[in-house]
């Protein structure tokens, strides 16, 4: 038990970052808080997972980070951490989500029910809501009341079949005001001893000015953030190169990835002057404002590149872009960066996705 304390106390050391969320300034305390914050620490005979999830309820940006300790024979034998943040920039009606994803230590995947239970980065459920509607409907029984650190509790349980095909029973303990979910254990058939044991804790704060997710975006990326940009996106321009012909420009989404000051752009921006066209930092609002499509065919006279995701994956680098002229003529690609003799070179590029 000692052990399990001192493993969570270095949990809740490493997850410090989340001190930023408590250095706003005491009058924007009195304010509505915007964001609302979710720790789940699940324990099991393997490991000990701490996860913290912010979402902004107003811009629905998301920031998930993970702490993952391996144990055996009571001992920790391995460390891990994930990081995930989506921030939704731009004017239009419809944001833009940009996402920057980071994996330290053991490389591991951890399934959705650990690291996003609620399916929040995926979606703009808010997250409150979110975790107490997932303890809502016919799977769950209403068994009756119980206690937990002297509050009263409404007890729940379900049955279901794990991965390999064995049986196992869930209880679930929801706070009866809000819905939302205080504890959670996992019985196998047979064991009077829980496999799996989730503990939740819910807060809400002020962070107004979103430094919350703007800055673990930023401090993510590297000096080199520019290159790999620059050398993922010039991969798109040979690929479905029909959306090239008689463009006017090359207009590259630069304003929605956070850390990326002015010298960085520009450094992106010049990268494509030899294609011998106008280069610019614009989103598809802003072409279609300054006219520079075509109205008869709602086709841009130029391409718009945007990168969407961001991820280290090991030593390689991992970026999702898009190369678009129309609602028709667009494609989504997956481009893998490496670094080879300290020059940052696109070891593939594969499109995910046509319309």
């Amino acid at each position: 038990m000692k052990k399990w304390v001192v493993w969570l106390c270095m949990g809740l050391a490493v997850l410090g970052s989340g001190r930023e969320s408590m250095a706003a300034d005491h009058s924007s305390l009195l304010q509505k808080p915007n964001v609302q914050h979710m720790q789940v620490i699940t324990q099991s005979p393997e490991e000990l997972v701490i996860v913290d999830t912010w979402q902004d309820v107003e811009e629905k940006h998301t920031r998930i980070d993970l702490v993952a300790y391996g144990q055996s024979g009571g001992a920790a034998t391995s460390m891990s951490e994930q990081r995930s943040v989506t921030i939704y920039q731009g004017q239009e009606q419809v944001k833009w989500p940009f996402e920057l994803a980071f994996r330290q230590g053991e490389n591991k995947e951890f399934s959705r029910d650990i690291f996003d239970p609620f399916n929040i980065s995926n979606s703009k459920r808010i997250l409150f809501e979110a975790s107490a509607r997932s303890f809502e409907g016919a799977r769950w029984e209403h068994t009756g009341t119980s206690e937990i650190d002297g509050k009263q509790v409404k007890q729940l349980r379900r049955t279901y079949t794990t991965k390999d095909g064995g049986s196992a029973v869930a209880f679930a303990y929801t706070d009866p005001a809000t819905g939302m979910p205080v504890k959670e254990g996992h019985y196998l058939e047979g064991d009077s001893t829980p496999a799996i044991t989730k503990l939740y804790r819910f807060e809400e704060i002020r962070d107004p000015t979103g430094f919350l997710f703007t800055n673990a975006a930023a401090s993510l990326l590297q000096k080199e953030a520019a290159d790999w940009i620059s050398k993922a996106l010039d991969s798109l321009m040979p690929m479905d190169d029909a959306l090239n012909f008689g463009m006017k420009y090359i207009a590259i989404d630069l304003g929605g990835i956070p850390g990326l000051n002015e010298a960085a752009k520009q450094q992106v921006l010049r990268s494509f002057e030899k294609y011998k066209v106008t280069t610019m930092d614009s989103s598809l609002a802003k072409l279609r404002e300054q006219g520079l499509y075509n109205r008869k065919n709602s086709m841009l006279d130029g391409v718009l590149l945007r990168v969407y995701k961001i991820e280290f994956v090991g030593d390689a680098v991992m970026v999702r872009a898009s190369k678009y002229r129309s609602g028709d003529g667009a494609i989504g690609v997956k481009v893998m960066l490496e670094e080879v003799d300290g020059n940052w070179k696109v070891t593939s590029s594969d499109v995910v996705w046509i319309s």
